[in-house]
């Protein structure tokens, strides 16, 4: 629970000659700014003028709630107990705290909370305080719509191997939409490391062979050879390093919640693709070689492989950025985007409309296609907003029939800029 003090000026007096009891709040309103998430106890100064004097002469004053009118904010929103207090001799100030609850104004109403204080002197005294309680002004710290630094450190899951398998996910991003004057122009640029995944990301099947037994044998009638079945595992990889630049502009109101931005995306992508196939044979037996009817094929010994494609890609296009958060500490980012691309279909991007798809057998050749990506993630505010939790999907493709190539990630993302928070508080 976080204590915030309203200071007072302690003031100097001398005591009325009469020797009566004299109180009086400091101020007759204080102007509270609730938290949505700390809890705040004020403490309320009140001034003592004089004090009651005489034999048998007592100096208590009380405070209460007043539950009816002014009083608008309900009693589940503060914490209050009744309580008196007697004055000192030589006392000028007493206090009386209240604790107004972390919370938010339902439609950012203002408040009212009504302390009052009585005494006696000659007659019983009574005077009010009112709390006038508002949510706080939202700041670039409490929203995450406002400009921001992220650090991702995650990782995706490939479900399309036979094996669940996972990879570091890194991305640096510098989200920045209100970056001009009228806080309409922005930008929104990082680097990112990611592994995608495909819906046939591993492929398994089983083949008939011929193998000599000795590499240096020659076909020959009567030859000896092993007759296998053999089963084929091919696993894809494709692992991108994304440098990226977009300028936005946003449509709504920046205070909202709910952000819709138009921007142009830049991009230049760094592609490490590879294909890896091992065999295991599952059966064989040896058979002597005979003229054959048809045809005869045979092999060597068999061994594993592994095929790798390198590429430098620009990608250039538009689209429209989703920036909205529901609740407090939640927010959802969608941005879809479509232009072109100087990349290829990769061969783990095989096209949907053909059975044996497409290789590009001449990657040194340049020309443009298009392209779509789908970029998502949900993230939730943790550990007093020193932490985030990040759920994200990143899906890329070409148009119009390659199938894409996805990868779905969980991780934490200690953000900069709360770390620079953190060494300013400390």
């Amino acid at each position: 629970m976080k204590k915030i003090f309203i200071i007072a000026v302690v003031h100097l007096f001398s005591f009325a000659s009469f020797g009566q009891l004299t109180a009086a709040f400091q101020d007759d309103t204080l102007l509270v700014d609730r938290d949505k998430l700390i809890d705040q106890t004020i403490h309320i100064p009140v001034k003592i003028t004089a004090l009651n004097t005489g034999t048998g002469a007592t100096n208590d004053i009380s405070f209460a709630v007043l539950s009816g009118a002014p009083t608008t904010l309900t009693a589940g929103n503060y914490l209050f107990t009744a309580l008196s207090r007697t004055v000192a001799a030589g006392t000028t100030q007493i206090e009386c705290p209240v604790t107004i609850l972390a919370g938010t104004n339902a439609s950012n109403a203002v408040l009212l909370l009504a302390i009052q204080m009585s005494y006696n002197n000659s007659a019983t005294q009574t005077k009010t305080v009112i709390l006038k309680i508002s949510n706080k002004p939202q700041t670039k710290e409490d929203g995450s719509t406002n400009n921001h630094i992220m650090f991702l450190n995650a990782y995706n899951f490939d479900f399309g191997t036979t094996s669940l398998s996972s990879n570091y996910v890194g991305h640096l991003n510098f989200f920045v939409p209100s970056a001009s004057k009228n806080k309409k122009w922005g930008f929104n640029t990082g680097v990112m490391k990611i592994n995608y995944s495909q819906k046939d990301t591993s492929y398994n099947t089983t083949i008939r062979q011929n193998v000599y037994i000795n590499a240096f044998d020659t076909l020959s009638v009567g030859l000896k050879y092993l007759r296998q079945i053999n089963g084929y595992k091919t696993e894809k990889r494709n692992t991108v390093w994304s440098f990226y630049v977009q300028p936005m502009f946003e449509f709504t109101n920046s205070n909202d919640k709910f952000h819709v931005y138009a921007h142009a995306h830049l991009e230049l992508l760094v592609s490490k693709w590879s294909s890896t196939t091992t065999f295991t044979n599952l059966k064989q037996d040896t058979a002597v070689f005979t003229q054959p009817s048809g045809s005869f094929v045979i092999s060597t010994a068999l061994t594993n492989n592994t095929f790798r494609v390198n590429s430098l890609s620009g990608y250039f296009g538009g689209g429209f950025t989703f920036n909205i958060q529901p609740w407090d500490g939640g927010s959802f980012f969608f941005q879809p985007t479509v232009g072109i691309t100087s990349n290829k279909p990769s061969p783990s991007s095989t096209e949907i409309s053909t059975t044996g798809g497409s290789f590009p057998t001449a990657r040194n050749v340049r020309d443009w296609n298009s392209f779509y990506l789908v970029r998502a993630y949900y993230t939730h505010v943790i550990a007093k907003e020193k932490a985030t939790a990040v759920v994200g999907v990143d899906i890329r493709g070409l148009l119009p029939l390659y199938a894409p190539q996805y990868a779905m990630y969980v991780g934490l993302n200690l953000s900069l800029d709360s770390i620079f928070g953190l060494l300013k508080s400390n």
